[in-house]
């Protein structure tokens, strides 16, 4: 019998959940700093050859731990490096050594419900997978789904290397082998396996150390492409002698394998991202002492500064084992192992090309640690054991920041007040200690992926480390603490290990997390939009003065079934409180008044939002309201919030400009760089800031920053490290030069990476000869915006430019301008109903309106009116749709009237136009469920109006595209245009594009309000 075993390294009450086929506690424990606990596991939980079964198991914990596993039996080992849900992703490229001698393999662990996974089976002869009674050959793809504690195991004979695993949520993926002889020294077998990089955080820079203490042996390397025609360059040194190998791999996901002796250390360079492995030889007897492993090489990119680990148990005893490392030459004497230096006689050797030493020490069994006496000084590492017919290997840890994915410029910190690269910007480049932010990743990221919980197969250790600052040399750093690592050994590979997330509770075989935030799991929605099935809202009230009445919330839904709604919020001193319990169901509206403690006033950091919980689907907005002072906007769920936003105001302001950031996790880092606007201040804590400077800080769940001046805080640039809500707009605003009164402006803000590249534009209804403002955010230097239209029957054409990433420019166009905007990189577009006229008849006044890009359509809307201050407004529903499907729209099931006029939009085959509707709930759709519709809700009254997208789709379309395998209705831009699911499933190539049927859909988007992950 094999068996599992768990130890854990220093933790806090450390609380261990193991769940098989039903939820039940296994085992509760504590450890403390220096302490291993140890615990078995029954073999039940392992895999064994192509299975899809539930075999995840569940650890929790009240404080970080280290967690590995060692899957043994006896003379056949493995290890590897567990990663947390939070650093896991949606695309790998599977790893095995070939030629197998039993069978090669991979699992692929579901950390959430309804995950939909597509896997293409690599380009290998021979190749034959049988799962649930069909047979897939190489080249086919595989689809499936998988849930919370699922565990797929792919197995064959012939190699896997090169598997494409395509998800719609991240799912953890282990590869390897059975059991394997590698090279040609001997015949013993070792189990290989490693839990893999998702492709985001593959590197183009690596380091590699030989096996030590293998004479003459060699090691094998194999090298897998994420691109085509990805060039690799090696260079080393060889017992002295200069080496040099270049080569290329013609497609993404194929692989070189290379034979290099044990005296090379060498610098790897790859010209596109590539994750490289090291596989130990079988040892050739006698003296030769280890045996096959696989070990992930960690890129540069991704080093970190501080690490601890432990090593495992051998089968019959002790392993000998050894710390390899990777430091900065000038950097070396400062390396600790154990608070103490290394051994006198320690070797280290130079890696051409770098400023970079290697080198190895041999460690006793047990805990240790490795960091540097410089704080800004990252490390590579790996933990590697041999003992006669066993080996082990892994790295020790890594930052796992997604270095390859689209950056957003946001590596800046600390200001110096220059333009220190001379592109126009000040100190938003800029740097005085250890980076808060990089690509979209910041402190919590970075180190709580190190913080890796992990499942594991037969072993787990569990630990915990408390320690400080982090930094990445080269390019980035990282500050951090409470930041623990875990690894998994796995020895038969039949069980399919894994880990979990950091925030929230997730599954795998044999997982754990540093479960803190389990309650907030992925969706939380934001005032005035949809909460998706079985997920919770949150929701803020701000920008008005605190002597206001009573705040509304208006809630519906769309199913016909009763929805259980609650509403709670953080009460000053005192924990979460239940404010209100209800049911909804379709075609009711229900509504929730809030006290005005919630409101927020001018810059402050409080805690102030209200958190919506629905048992299914809902439909939530707001109204923050006064007398003849009111707007609305359609507020977003987190899983469609993101990590970089541009704000918007309407400017000049006549009392100020704002915006709000809204906290949806603990520990949740941001940076504010303000605008380059003159005379700028704002004040918070006490420290004033002026244009361009940054603002950092730590939010948390139920935390909203709100920022004010008067001065125009367009284009304010917000960064974090995990998903935020922003609000932007006014206090109140005089819009135009026709009148004096003044309205409210606010819009729930698109993230950059869902914002479009093209847009229609529809007048504000039955306002003549006044006009709407229309603002336009850039995303990038030198966005160039074309728009066309007709005015009043008359050609129009204007073209500019926007010379820098968070400008804007604001254009005035007559009420009659039906237009299309077209940008080169993606912008953000704001419509402004100006004041109100003072003749008695224009009844309106200012609002803000966020203009779905067309990108962004989706084909099914519910949505109701909101209540004026004195009554009811004039409502309108405001439409655009491809012309050739106008007669098929409906509103309320029913065609739209049959006065409705619609205009031409120049350049497509849209039309648009407004039909006025009554007070109460409406759906809009289409007979042909394929088509798409862009909507915008707009009312008005006397001395008031509000204005919000209906809905739209939120799909990422500009974070940077991978094609991916297709699903009928995906959401997904499969082909990489830029567009989402733009052709029928009618066999016809209906873009243009030279393919049929590569990203289409049969049936109207599942998502209107927000995006599945």
């Amino acid at each position: 019998m094999v068996s599992f075993l768990l130890f854990a390294i220093v933790a806090d009450a450390y609380q261990y959940r193991g769940f098989h086929h039903s939820s039940r506690l296994h085992e509760s424990f504590t450890v403390k700093q220096g302490q291993v606990h140890l615990t078995q596991l029954h073999t039940s939980y392992r895999l064994n050859h192509t299975q899809l079964a539930k075999k995840a198991i569940l650890i929790q914990s009240d404080h970080e731990i280290v967690v590995y596993g060692v899957n043994r039996e006896l003379h056949s080992d493995d290890g590897y490096l567990a990663l947390p849900v939070d650093a896991l992703g949606k695309e790998y490229y599977t790893i095995s050594y070939a030629p197998s001698y039993y069978y090669t393999l991979f699992t692929v662990i579901g950390t959430d419900h309804h995950t939909n996974v597509a896997i293409q089976l690599p380009n290998t002869p021979g190749l034959n997978v049988t799962l649930k009674g069909i047979t897939y050959h190489q080249n086919e793809w595989i689809n499936l789904t998988l849930n919370i504690y699922s565990t797929l195991e792919i197995s064959s004979v012939a190699d896997l290397t090169g598997s494409h695993s395509i998800s719609d949520k991240p799912v953890g993926v282990l590869s390897g082998n059975k059991k394997a002889v590698v090279g040609n020294t001997g015949g013993s077998r070792d189990h290989l396996v490693e839990m893999l990089l998702p492709v985001d955080s593959w590197g183009k820079n690596f380091a590699t150390v030989p096996i030590p203490e293998r004479h003459n042996v060699g090691d094998i390397f194999k090298f897998v492409a994420s691109e085509d025609n990805t060039i690799i360059t090696v260079t080393g040194m060889d017992h002295g002698v200069q080496f040099n190998d270049k080569f290329t791999i013609a497609k993404a996901g194929q692989s070189i394998q290379k034979h290099y002796s044990s005296g090379l250390y060498s610098h790897v360079v790859s010209d596109k991202p590539i994750a490289l492995y090291q596989f130990s030889l079988t040892q050739k007897g006698g003296p030769d002492h280890a045996d096959p492993s696989l070990i992930t090489i960690p890129p540069i990119e991704q080093y970190a500064a501080h690490y601890t680990f432990t090593t495992p148990e051998y089968s019959l005893g002790n392993y000998t084992n050894y710390f390899m490392f990777i430091v900065n030459g000038n950097q070396k004497n400062g390396l600790r192992l154990d608070n103490h230096p290394l051994p006198s006689n320690t070797t280290y050797h130079k890696i051409p090309g770098s400023n970079l030493v290697a080198g190895y020490v041999g460690i006793s069994v047990g805990t240790h640690t490795v960091n540097h006496i410089n704080d800004t000084a990252v490390i590579g590492g790996i933990l590697f054991g041999k003992a006669k017919l066993e080996s082990y290997g892994f790295p020790v840890g890594l930052l796992l920041t997604p270095v390859n994915s689209p950056c957003s410029d946001v590596e800046l910190r600390l200001f110096y007040d220059d333009n220190d690269d001379g592109d126009g910007r000040v100190d938003e480049d800029c740097r005085c200690c250890a980076p808060q932010v990089k690509c979209e990743i910041s402190i919590i990221r970075s180190l709580i992926q190190m913080l890796y919980q992990i499942e594991f197969c037969d072993m787990l250790f569990i630990g915990f480390r408390y320690h400080k600052l982090v930094k990445t040399f080269t390019k980035f750093y990282h500050r951090h603490k409470n930041v623990g690592f875990a690894f998994g050994t796995n020895t038969s590979f039949k069980n399919s290990c894994w880990h979990d997330t950091v925030g929230r509770p997730a599954l795998f075989t044999f997982k754990y997390s540093s479960f803190r935030f389990s309650i907030w799991m992925v969706t939380h929605v934001y005032i005035g939009y949809t909460c998706l099935h079985g997920y919770t809202c949150f929701t803020l009230y701000k920008f008005l003065d605190e002597s206001d009445p009573l705040q509304k919330l208006f809630i519906t839904t769309d199913s016909k079934q009763l929805v259980h709604v609650n509403i709670s919020a953080k009460e000053p001193n005192h924990p979460v409180k239940l404010l209100q319990s209800f049911t909804v169901t379709q075609g009711q509206v229900h509504l929730s008044q809030l006290n005005t403690s919630f409101r927020l006033n001018h810059t402050q950091l409080v805690k102030k939002a209200i958190l919506i919980q629905a048992d299914h689907e809902i439909v939530v907005y707001g109204v923050n309201r006064e007398l003849h002072s009111a707007d609305g906007y359609l507020a977003l769920p987190v899983d469609a919030l993101g990590k970089e936003y541009y704000t918007i105001s309407y400017s000049p302001s006549y009392y100020y400009t704002l915006f709000t950031v809204i906290g949806t996790d603990h520990h949740t880092n941001v940076a504010i760089q303000l605008p380059n606007t003159p005379g700028l201040n704002v004040t918070l804590k006490g420290i004033t800031y002026h244009q361009n400077e940054w603002i950092n800080l730590t939010l948390n769940i139920y935390s909203t920053l709100e920022i004010s001046s008067v001065a125009d805080l367009t284009g304010s640039h917000i960064i974090s490290d995990k998903p935020v809500g922003v609000l932007s707009g006014n206090k109140k605003a005089v819009v135009g030069h026709t009148g004096k009164s003044r309205d409210h402006l606010v819009e729930m803000l698109l993230p950059v990476d869902s914002w479009g590249k093209n847009f229609v534009t529809v007048p504000i209804p039955e306002r003549y000869n006044i006009g709407d403002i229309f603002k336009f955010v850039a995303s990038k230097d030198n966005t160039v915006i074309t728009v066309t239209g007709m005015k009043n029957g008359v050609p129009f054409n204007e073209k500019f430019t926007i010379a820098k990433a968070g400008q804007s420019i604001q254009k005035h166009y007559v009420s009659s301008f039906y237009s299309h905007v077209v940008s080169d990189k993606p912008i953000a577009l704001y419509q402004f109903s100006v004041t109100q006229r003072h003749n008695g008849i224009d009844h309106a006044d200012p609002s803000l309106i966020t203009i779905p890009p067309i990108e962004q359509y989706a084909a099914h809307y519910t949505f109701t009116t909101p209540e004026y201050s004195l009554g009811n407004y004039t409502n309108y529903f405001m439409f655009v749709i491809n012309g050739n499907q106008k007669n098929g729209l409906r509103l309320d099931n029913h065609p739209l009237p049959s006065n409705t006029t619609y205009h031409k939009i120049p350049g497509t085959n849209l039309v648009a136009g407004y039909v006025r509707i009554s007070v109460g709930t409406h759906t809009v759709n289409h007979v042909n469920d394929t088509a798409v519709i862009g909507g915008i809700l707009f009312g008005k009254a006397t001395l008031e109006s509000y204005g919000f997208p209906v809905g739209l789709l939120l799909t990422p379309v500009n974070s940077g595209c991978q094609a991916k395998a297709m699903d009928y209705g995906d959401e997904i831009d499969n082909d990489c245009d830029g567009e989402v699911d733009e052709e029928e499933c009618d066999g016809k190539d209906d873009d243009g594009d030279g393919r049929v049927d590569e990203d289409c859909r049969c049936c109207a988007p599942q998502v209107v309000i927000g995006r599945r992950r």
